[in-house]
């Protein structure tokens, strides 16, 4: 775990954007109650920052703040890409 904390902590200090862009989707959710993706698919997180959650639960929040956006969104481009193709004549 050590080794592994020491790994991500190098990696973030080259990527100080990543670490900043991470915090702004945290601060988001905490101020507002969602996440979004790309394409503007909201996921609710209000049950993890409500006065009295905990802890757990506003780490756990503040993951799916992060993990929303960038899996979410993938998962927006690929439908968009299998509408585009299902609609295309050519591969009918």
């Amino acid at each position: 775990m050590e080794d592994a904390k020491k790994i991500i902590d190098a990696w973030f200090k080259e990527r100080q954007e990543v670490k900043e862009w991470q915090t702004h989707k945290q601060e988001i959710a905490k101020n507002k109650g969602w996440t979004e993706t790309i394409l503007g698919r909201k996921r609710n997180l209000k049950e993890f920052f409500a006065p009295g959650a905990g802890v757990m639960k506003e780490g756990m929040g503040n993951r799916r703040a992060i993990n929303t956006p960038i899996q979410g969104s993938a998962a927006d481009i690929v439908n968009s890409a299998m509408v585009k193709i299902a609609r295309n004549p050519r591969l009918k």
